[in-house]
């Protein structure tokens, strides 16, 4: 099966290729991520990403001292995963987000404040319809909420705290959150004049809005793939 082969060589490039357990970790997540988008596309179960995790510890020699890269499903106790897994993808990168965001020459703001702008649009959703009562503390085991709530601590602490006058960043706690992106060329498209197909593709923007190497990334934003030019891992697709 295609997705073993991937998967398998994918796992080996992070146990072969991170020199620290924080990109070891950062690595796990994004291909977890990259995983979501896999099982979606081509209806794959939990059972066989699982099989694959777990034939991968008798294949794959790992470096001393550093974590299981374990499957995180989006299928289970999750509400509305697509948009989970975007919420996900910011809060596993936050400290690249955060780097790309000081930089004042870096071409890639732009693309970084329309991440998160629809970012901010998820919360939004998903905090007024499920997690407006809900508490980090009582959230289940890589649930709902606690995706949800991690985004709104991380955004406040190193988004909005650190840079929300300098880019007029929302605040969270306003009822209506609204934030335009001054500087930055729209690439909104007609929803009336979108296709099924082209609906569909809005999905999985995160992942595909870039050339076909930068898709190849691990389930990140093309703007973040361009930071990794030094030891990445990349996403084997054939």
């Amino acid at each position: 099966m295609n997705i073993c082969k991937k998967l398998l060589r994918n796992l080996k490039l992070l146990h072969s290729e991170c020199n620290n357990t924080d990109d070891f970790v950062k690595y796990c997540n994004n291909i977890n991520n990259w995983l979501y988008y896999e099982i979606k596309e081509h209806n794959i179960s939990d059972d066989t990403i699982n099989s694959i995790f777990a034939a991968s510890k008798q294949i794959i020699v790992k470096k001393k001292g550093y974590p299981e890269c374990s499957y995180f499903t989006f299928n289970k106790d999750l509400i509305k995963p697509e948009k989970l897994v975007t919420l996900r993808i910011f809060n596993k990168n936050i400290d690249d987000i955060l780097e790309i965001l000081t930089k004042k020459s870096d071409s890639n703001i732009c693309s970084c404040k329309k991440f998160i702008k629809q970012c901010l649009d998820l919360y939004k959703h998903m905090h007024e319809n499920h997690c407006s009562n809900g508490d980090i503390m009582n959230s289940p085991p890589n649930g709902t909420c606690e995706i949800v709530n991690e985004f709104k601590k991380l955004y406040i602490s190193f988004i909005y705290n650190k840079l929300g006058r300098k880019y007029e960043f929302p605040d969270l706690s306003s009822n209506m959150i609204t934030y335009s992106i001054d500087g930055c060329q729209s690439d909104e498209t007609d929803s009336a004049q979108a296709s099924p197909e082209h609906s569909k593709q809005l999905d999985r923007s995160i992942a595909q809005n870039a050339s076909h190497a930068l898709a190849a990334m691990a389930g990140i934003p093309p703007f973040l793939a361009l930071i990794y030019n030094v030891n990445i891992i990349y996403i084997q697709k054939f």
